[in-house]
């Protein structure tokens, strides 16, 4: 039953199901880019992998019948068992995605189905524009079809999709992630396009602000972005013209790209559903018996960071040995398997090379999310960082150390006139060195 009140016995065309977890400032204003549709013939089902923060209260708050809660009692730990629960209660004859931290533009669901319409296609796609974490000027599309077809390798997140609901008669409900080598929702896409063409609108209408591209995003819960989204499409229809203009202009530039599907020949079942549940901040990263305490200095390398936005791919030099680049997000994040339990930690982080000599200027350090104090020496080796964590004052979201680079200048070679280099990057690390540390005794 919803919470707004009665629903209508009428069956709506469009069932939209968002899938929720702990975030209800983002919940709110993705309902709120649905109540905006022009089409408004929906109901909302919002579903809640057994939620335990006000999200019940915020959807109760619309007071619109069109909308009901739902709270699953055990947690699946993905968007795959709300939906599931989703699409059994839907009674529209069209099924739609939204995340609960995504944006439609107030035309997407009435063009969605005129496109589906127009082509007889079980499935449709709106165009989306994907953004990469702040600070790395970095723009992702999907449902824009190069060539007006979904090319094999193309991927539509669920947000920019409808779909007849009889189709998950043909093709199934979503799968459990744990088991897939593909993430859940690329692997019923590739399901959903083998059992029918996708009809794409050519038009921009979605928004997507990736959580797992933005370190701890349910720990810190920022709305910032999805909130001026909304206020931007409040005002008019410029706005969607303006942020499909831009993307336009950056892929000519080499800083947008489509969204493609990951090869699965490369992952291990469950390998990408977990570093994304890592990075969003719903799970550590090391567990219980993984974590050690510290008795003197220990370097550790890079290798073991997850390749994305905050750092790219290993490199080798002869003289320093590996290193990572960071970029192109304005933070890059460094995590160790040492529990935090000394009062104090000595650091040390070695920098063989920058962009350029500004890249520095800028540079701060975070421990467990707060502010260190570091001095920065030139050596012989390149830079060195040097700070102090402090147990009382760096509280700890983890039980484990974590430190973050922010405030790098990034900037790509092929713009400064270096080399050809296209990616964004900021400054190479090459090493991390943590020793105990006794103030009174220095």
């Amino acid at each position: 039953m919803p919470i707004g009140g009665i629903r209508h016995a009428t069956a709506p065309r469009v069932s939209v199901i968002i899938a929720t977890y702990n975030w209800s400032a983002a919940l709110s204003l993705a309902i709120r880019s649905v109540l905006r549709q022009t089409m408004q013939d929906f109901e909302i089902l919002v579903v809640g992998d057994a939620c335990t923060d006000d999200s019940d209260a915020v959807v109760a708050a619309f007071a619109d019948a069109r909308i009901s809660w739902h709270n699953l009692a055990l947690n699946s730990g993905s968007q795959q068992g709300p939906n599931n629960f989703g699409l059994r209660i839907a009674r529209g004859e069209w099924i739609a995605y939204l995340g609960h931290d995504d944006i439609w533009a107030p035309r997407h669901l009435a063009s969605t189905l005129a496109a589906a319409d127009a082509a007889d296609a079980q499935v449709a796609a709106g165009g989306m524009i994907m953004y990469g974490p702040p600070g790395s000027d970095a723009t992702y599309t999907a449902g824009l079809f190069a060539d007006g077809h979904c090319a094999d390798d193309d991927f539509v997140p669920p947000s920019a999709l409808v779909h007849r609901r009889a189709l998950i008669d043909v093709i199934g409900p979503w799968a459990e992630p744990r088991s897939l080598r593909l993430p859940t929702d690329c692997e019923f896409f590739v399901r959903a396009r083998a059992a029918s063409a996708i009809a794409s609108t050519g038009e921009v209408t979605v928004f997507k602000f990736n959580a797992a591209a933005r370190r701890n995003a349910y720990q810190a819960k920022s709305t910032a972005e999805q909130a001026n989204c909304l206020e931007n499409l409040e005002r008019g229809d410029a706005f969607v013209a303006e942020e499909h203009a831009n993307v336009r202009a950056s892929r000519v530039a080499g800083r947008s790209h489509r969204i493609m599907l990951p090869d699965p020949a490369r992952l291990e079942p469950g390998e990408i559903f977990r570093a994304n549940r890592i990075a969003k901040g719903v799970e550590h990263r090391f567990a219980p018996d993984e974590l050690r305490s510290l008795s003197q200095a220990e370097r550790f390398g890079l290798e073991r960071e997850p390749e994305g936005f905050e750092w790219h791919a290993v490199e080798r030099h002869a003289n320093f040995g590996t290193f990572r680049w960071t970029g192109p997000s304005a933070r890059s994040t460094i995590e160790l398997p040492i529990r935090f339990d000394h009062p104090h930690i000595a650091m040390r982080i070695g920098i063989p090379f920058v962009l350029v000599e500004r890249s520095l200027r800028g540079l701060r350090i975070e421990a467990q999310g707060e502010p260190i104090d570091i001095r920065i020496e030139r050596d012989a080796q390149g830079w060195c960082v040097r700070g102090v964590i402090d147990r009382a004052r760096h509280a700890s979201r983890v039980p484990y150390v974590q430190v973050t680079l922010t405030g790098v200048t990034t900037g790509r070679p092929v713009d400064l006139g270096i080399n050809a280099d296209k990616r964004i990057l900021g400054v190479a690390v090459s090493w991390i060195e943590l020793s105990p540390f006794d103030p009174v005794e220095t």
